[in-house]
């Protein structure tokens, strides 16, 4: 089954998604429809976008975070399976690379191997000693927010996980000293379809952004949750995560042509 959206130039094959692409694009998905062609009875707006909503949503990133998210349903309990929301600060040059192939574990970290873990690190809180109150950001003003599937949570120390992988049964690593930052200000994730970047947020809109996506994660909840087993997906190699950019938010959950 193709996974695509319309106007996509890069389409992808995740193997079975059927009922997850008739979701999408179902009329009971129509719930941020900005198509004024669109009767407005079928427009079910919940909320509007922040103004200059700045949305990074891949459609593939997209599907691959959902089918994770019904995976994590069916393996954790409820607290476990919740999402979060988090911020991921880089430069802005990096911000492209970013909406096309997802964040990505790196070869690499910038300043070194990682205190908790050789991933992908975030932070729930928007600025924090953490993240050198957005300074990993080099100078930019603006940073991801990102929906997020922690799972459960291995609580890292440093030295002892300086660099390490992901440990046996855990879903991602929380800080759990104050080596770095306070204790839970850095999430690690180690697999990007954990990870939905779904706007960028400056410290003027990033509370309005940040309600406008809970909303959204409400109203998908209990769909996702009735998604049929076979859409539950095994953790997607970041290969799988490379693509395109697509559509606007709203238009992956209305189905509507491209805009």
């Amino acid at each position: 089954m193709l996974v695509a959206w319309p106007g996509s130039s890069n389409r992808k094959t995740y193997g079975k998604t059927a009922a997850l692409a008739a979701h999408l694009q179902s009329a009971h998905a129509n719930l941020f429809q900005q198509d004024t062609n669109v009767p407005a009875s079928k427009r079910r707006r919940l909320a509007l976008p922040p103004t200059k909503f700045k949305d990074t949503v891949n459609f593939d990133h997209a599907v691959a975070f959902i089918r994770r998210w019904r995976r994590m349903l069916s393996e954790r309990d409820a607290a476990e399976a919740k999402q979060v929301i988090v911020y991921h600060w880089t430069k802005e040059r990096n911000f492209g690379a970013i909406e096309d192939g997802n964040l990505k574990v790196p070869t690499g970290h910038a300043t070194d191997l990682g205190f908790y873990g050789r991933g992908i690190y975030t932070s729930p809180k928007f600025k924090c000693a953490a993240n050198l109150n957005g300074g990993y950001g080099g100078g930019a003003a603006e940073c991801f927010l990102c929906l997020a599937l922690p799972g459960k949570q291995f609580p890292s120390h440093f030295p002892r996980d300086f660099g390490c992988r992901l440990r046996d049964g855990y879903d991602s690593h929380v800080s759990a000293d104050n080596r770095d930052g306070n204790a839970g200000d850095q999430i690690v994730f180690f697999c990007p379809d954990q990870l939905l970047p779904c706007c960028l947020v400056d410290s003027k809109d990033q509370v309005s952004a940040s309600q406008f996506i809970w909303r959204i994660v409400e109203s998908l909840a209990a769909d996702v949750a009735s998604l049929p087993a076979a859409e539950a997906s095994e953790s997607i190699i970041e290969s799988m995560a490379n693509s395109s950019k697509m559509m606007r938010w709203w238009n992956l959950l209305a189905g509507s042509a491209a805009r």
